[in-house]
This record gives C-alpha cells, sequence and structure tokens, in this order.
C-alpha cells in the first residue's frame, strides 16, 4: 500500500537578531545617567588642552600648540556627539 507524502512543512526563517533590548516607557533624565558625566569629563579634558592648561611637550612650541588644540577641540567634539546619538537612540519610542 502506497503512503500519502505528508504536505510540506512551512519554511520559517531564523528571528533577526535583536539590536536593540526593549526599552522601558520611559528613559531617565539625560543628566541622571554614567553617560552623561562620563561625557562632561572628558569635554571638560578637552576644555583644558585647547586652553592650554595641559601641555604638550614636542621638540617645535608651534607644533605642540597645533597638536594641543586640535585634540583639545576633537576631545569636546567627539564625545559629545557619541552621547547625542547614543541617547537618541536610547530614547527612541519612550516617553520622556
Amino acid at each position: 500500500m502506497a503512503q500519502n507524502p505528508s504536505p510540506a512543512s512551512p519554511v520559517t526563517s531564523p528571528e533577526p537578531p535583536i539590536l536593540f533590548p526593549k526599552l522601558p516607557a520611559t528613559a531617565e533624565p539625560g543628566w541622571t545617567t554614567t553617560e552623561f558625566w562620563a561625557t562632561v569629563a572628558t569635554m571638560l579634558i578637552g576644555l583644558l588642552a585647547t586652553l592650554g592648561v595641559i601641555h604638550v611637550n614636542v621638540g617645535d612650541p608651534a607644533v605642540a600648540n597645533e597638536i594641543q588644540v586640535i585634540a583639545g577641540l576633537l576631545a569636546m567634539v567627539v564625545p559629545a556627539a557619541i552621547y547625542a546619538l547614543g541617547r537618541s537612540i536610547r530614547k527612541s519610542g519612550t516617553q520622556g
């Protein structure tokens, strides 16, 4: 006796990876987060370097001054941009 082939089982695709964890209904205020205070501390170090309070010692004073200013500006801008991006991702889809 011939057996009827079983109907093809549905093909399911694997679940995509979770990129962002489930967020609470409200996000905590930005100034209370560790990210905020780490960003502020890093930006203060950049400001001190830009103003010349933190010195860079290389042979030529003009080169040292340029390095100091560029490093200080980068130390202020990059953390602020990363914090803003991270905070916007954190707050996406939440109230507050």
